[in-house]
């Protein structure tokens, strides 16, 4: 998040939630669902944009990319491609090791739980189904 962009932050993270949903419904009929996160100027990104990345980050830039995931040969689904400027990178929302809560939790407890928990590699899934079975079955560290 930016300062002043909770709103657009929001959306943004409700259109990941949203697709990635879709992509693990469609599946099972054939559709396939991708999130494109386009770096490209825009009328709100142009003013505060400094010009060595206006003249780089253009949507044309990103179209090649979008052509691609749309082509009928893609078999891509459920992934987050951050485009812009001629690159490409995956994203992704991932989750870490699972670590018992003791009875008595305090802050500092919780830091040093959250510590272990991410001191491991961190762990990605299709879906929330997927995760909440993983995080009940594991054992804990």
């Amino acid at each position: 998040g930016d300062p002043g962009l909770s709103a657009y932050a929001a959306s943004k993270g409700g259109m990941i939630a949203l697709g990635r949903s879709l992509a693990v419904e469609g599946q099972r009929r054939g559709v396939l669902t991708n999130l494109l996160l386009p770096y490209a100027t825009t009328q709100m990104t142009d003013v505060d944009m400094d010009e060595t990345y206006t003249k780089v980050a253009t949507p044309e830039r990103v179209a090649p990319v979008l052509s691609a995931l749309v082509d009928q040969a893609c078999s891509l689904n459920s992934t987050l491609i951050v485009t812009g400027g001629g690159r490409i990178r995956c994203a992704s929302v991932v989750e870490w090791g699972t670590v018992l809560v003791p009875e008595d939790l305090g802050a500092h407890e919780l830091e040093e739980l959250v510590r272990r928990s991410k001191a491991g590699p961190p762990k990605e899934f299709n879906g929330a189904t997927e995760a909440f079975f993983d995080f009940m079955g594991e054992r804990p560290l």
